[in-house]
């Protein structure tokens, strides 16, 4: 019996949660046993049932992006930027070697709905990498 399923090599990931702006950050907070969870700060929520959510807190785009690019992305995208931008650093990849383009791929997960910025932020990374 052959098997013909094709196997996959995680070469780097990257982070962007509540416990941590990097997947160290992370994994120290999972390992600590610290919840990311907490008052709810992004906006008045005094009027809702529920007060607290699980936050990314502290994050500024301005060392990541240049100052003009960070203000015409939503956060969340910002945020799966820089964590793609660590990813690649820690797979070793280089944006723009077209002898791996063939081969490989990216996976991106996020917690919130669809915005109108998702794609028109994303086609650009996939084909030419998380540059800006």
């Amino acid at each position: 019996m052959t098997n013909s399923a094709r196997r996959v090599v995680v070469t780097g990931i990257g982070a962007m949660s509540p416990l941590g702006l990097s997947v160290g950050e992370t994994w120290a907070g999972m390992i600590a046993g610290r919840s990311g969870a907490g008052p709810i700060t992004r906006f008045d929520a005094s009027g809702m049932g529920v007060r607290i959510a699980c936050e990314v807190k502290s994050f500024d785009p301005i060392p990541h992006f240049r100052e003009y690019k960070a203000g015409h992305k939503d956060r969340f995208a910002q945020m799966a930027l820089v964590a793609t931008r660590e990813a690649m650093t820690q797979s070793g990849l280089v944006v723009g070697d077209t002898s791996i383009r063939s081969g490989s791929g990216y996976c991106t997960g996020r917690e919130s709905g669809e915005s109108p910025v998702w794609k028109p932020t994303f086609t650009p990374c996939a084909t030419r990498g998380p540059t800006e």
